[in-house]
């Protein structure tokens, strides 16, 4: 399926696009022409890197030079630019640079892997850590380790006020935990307990990592939720956050998945947090007393399908839409019910 992808993209971005078996076949770096008039002498993993940056970024509206350090990247009206060693994090990193200096960060990059936002007397360090994919951030008193993705999550969740609410002094359900980065939120914004659910085991190292560096109460289960408590097999190519949601790949994993009732009855919580790529229809089949021992819901949902019958699901238990729904994209929305 990644092969395919790859090479759709490669026939609409490269002018040449045969030369991706070329670079796979013989291993070594070839000059490489973009349909956007870009040429650069790459290995594989940094063409497919670049293929991928010009149909996610447009570069048409970049220029990008490749030096002794790595990759410079210089929007054509000036106004972004930045410095990476990993074309791979450069779709990222341009997000979390552009998605501050929209809100009035003003960037600048220290050196080739620390990038600095300036606001208002805040400052936001993102680095990239001895290993490419390990990054860190630190805004104010937070730090937080982990793969960029969890860093970019973060910045949004502060920024964007997707998960704007009252958490003082409350117990807060955080249903698909990632690497923490929710959690460290909750408690940041006065939670006094998190109670966190995720099933992937390789996400509980940066887990952990980011609740004790940032002195954050919480309980963490290693399972999923469902309808009913067993084991289930995930099929998947990446880990990511949106690990469980297309339900196919080549490679397999087993999680532990405990019934959403018992998880609910169990938490004693006062906020619920679902963002768990599809386990949110867990929800439908609760009965209406089990729903709300919770008083106040943020739930993502990932199809206009999911997000009316979670909708009407939660109308009939008595509950109203505390504000209206965030929409991430044409199918994802964050939903938000208040008993």
């Amino acid at each position: 399926m990644q092969t395919l992808t790859n090479l759709k993209i490669a026939f609409l971005t490269t002018k040449k696009p045969w030369i991706l078996f070329s670079l796979k076949v013989l291993n070594q770096t070839r000059f490489v022409e973009f349909k956007n008039g870009l040429k650069l002498e790459l290995n594989l993993r940094d063409y497919v890197s670049v293929m991928y940056l010009s149909n996610d970024l447009r570069l048409q509206d970049f220029l990008i030079t490749k030096n002794s350090d790595g990759f410079f990247l210089e929007k054509r009206d000036n106004s972004v630019s930045f410095q990476t060693s990993s074309l791979a994090a450069t779709p990222q990193v341009f997000a979390i640079v552009t998605f501050l200096a929209s809100r009035g960060w003003h960037f600048n990059q220290t050196n080739i892997s620390t990038y600095r936002f300036d606001k208002d007397g805040l400052n936001c360090i993102v680095e990239n850590l001895d290993r490419s994919d390990l990054w860190a951030l630190k805004l104010g008193q937070v730090e937080i380790t982990g793969p960029l993705t969890a860093i970019t999550l973060y910045l949004l969740e502060i920024t964007n006020g997707v998960y704007d609410c009252d958490f003082k002094g409350k117990v807060v359900l955080d249903v698909g935990g990632f690497c923490g980065e929710t959690a460290v939120f909750f408690a940041a914004q006065g939670a006094k307990k998190v109670v966190i659910y995720e099933p992937v085991l390789e996400n509980h190292k940066f887990i952990k990592d980011n609740l004790i560096r940032n002195h954050v109460n919480a309980e963490v289960h290693d399972q999923g939720i469902g309808e009913k408590t067993g084991i289930k097999k995930m099929r998947y190519d990446i880990i990511d956050p949106s690990f469980g949601l297309t339900h196919n790949g080549s490679k397999e994993l087993e999680i532990k998945v405990t019934s959403v009732t018992d998880v609910i009855e169990a938490s004693g919580a006062d906020i619920a947090k679902f963002d768990c790529e599809g386990g949110e229809t867990s929800l439908l089949n609760l009965p209406e007393s089990t729903l709300r021992q919770i008083g106040f819901y943020m739930i993502e949902t990932h199809s206009v399908k999911i997000k009316n019958e979670i909708t009407k699901k939660f109308t009939k238990a008595g509950f109203v839409q505390k504000r209206p729904p965030t929409i991430l994209n044409e199918k994802t929305s964050v939903l938000y019910f208040e008993k």
